[in-house]
């Protein structure tokens, strides 16, 4: 969900976004998620891998029927369970939430998460399909993870040796208001410049 909308006293509300929930319980929890959660905190990745498996794969035999919550929770942290143990199929499991799931909760991190993804995997490609599916959505908005997100997939470019499409990247920074940023990004556009045949524009 984008968040949720709470009544408070003499016909006030208050709106809280969905990036700022830290945490949401649910009463109809299962036996079998509450103990794959359990593994996960345990840093039992893998455990809990195969018992959000079980969780997903139980939840229509309860006496009281599950909500739908548990197949975006179940997918989520089964993806943080990969992600962390390497698997390289993570980024793709945060890619299919963001799919089957487009007002999850989830949809903010799943989308740093799959692009930390390419990032340590040094897949420019995959960190730049990410970045522009997440520019093109109207459902975040928040632009200092944007920014963070083009600085890495600048210096991914940069480190994997594409000298031109990192000072592309580098150049779309160099007029951010943040002048911090737009330092860097010009420093960023030297050192590309610097290592390239272009080296001779430096001053």
């Amino acid at each position: 969900f984008r968040g949720v909308t709470i009544a408070l006293k003499g016909g006030k509300t208050e709106t809280i976004k969905a990036e700022d929930v830290v945490d949401v319980y649910y009463k109809d929890e299962t036996a079998d998620y509450k103990a794959a959660m359990e593994a996960f905190r345990k840093n039992s990745y893998g455990d809990a891998i195969e018992k959000f498996k079980a969780a997903l794969a139980n939840k229509d035999k309860e006496k009281t029927k599950v909500r739908e919550w548990i197949n975006q929770y179940a997918a989520y942290y089964t993806a943080r369970c990969m992600a962390i143990q390497g698997d390289k199929g993570a980024a793709a499991a945060y890619e299919k939430i963001r799919k089957d799931f487009p007002e999850t909760r989830f949809l903010l991190p799943c989308y740093r998460e799959e692009f930390d993804c390419h990032i340590k995997a040094r897949d420019a490609a995959g960190a730049q399909r990410v970045l522009d599916e997440l520019a093109s959505s109207s459902k975040i908005t928040d632009e200092s993870l944007k920014t963070d997100m083009k600085i890495a997939l600048a210096n991914i470019l940069f480190e994997t040796k594409q000298m031109d499409k990192a000072q592309t990247e580098f150049s779309k920074l160099t007029a951010h208001p943040d002048l911090a940023v737009a330092a860097m990004a010009m420093e960023g556009v030297i050192r590309c410049l610097q290592q390239s045949s272009k080296g001779g524009e430096v001053e």
